[in-house]
């Protein structure tokens, strides 16, 4: 079974990512910021981490880099989820595996994840529920 570790400050989408990735049949870990992100990467590596760029406490993109800094993480696959289309050209955020603008589909987010994981079987996400942009109501993204 696949894992994936779901960095994001959004009570909403974290709960959304994680019945979404369930389904899909992925092992799921959660972290709210980004110094519980790489509390949890330090106790399991995931196959790859869907983060959030602008958390309190530490940025989505300084996660990244200290991901990319440390040997027993950098294979990490990690896919960045923002509102924040500036950060996806800055150097922090071209390290990441991918970068997704919101609102994004669920659909595409997981078909996205296995494409980068390079699962070529089942590339369709669960029908369950409707691939519809998220769209929340959160100030931070």
């Amino acid at each position: 079974m696949r894992s994936v570790l779901i960095v994001e400050d959004n009570d909403d989408l974290r709960l959304i990512y994680t019945r979404v990735f369930r389904k899909a049949n992925f092992d799921v870990r959660l972290a709210c910021d980004g110094i519980e992100g790489i509390a949890a990467l330090v106790k399991h590596l995931p196959d790859v981490v869907i983060m959030d760029v602008n958390m309190p406490r530490m940025t989505g993109l300084e996660v990244l880099a200290h991901i990319r800094r440390e040997a027993t993480m950098r294979m990490v696959k990690v896919i960045m989820v923002s509102s924040n289309a500036v950060a996806m050209g800055t150097p922090e955020g071209e390290l990441a595996d991918l970068f997704l603008q919101k609102p994004i589909s669920v659909h595409e987010l997981i078909t996205m994840t296995r494409r980068l994981l390079g699962d070529t079987g089942n590339l369709e996400a669960p029908s369950d529920p409707p691939a519809q942009p998220i769209a929340t109501t959160n100030a931070s993204a």
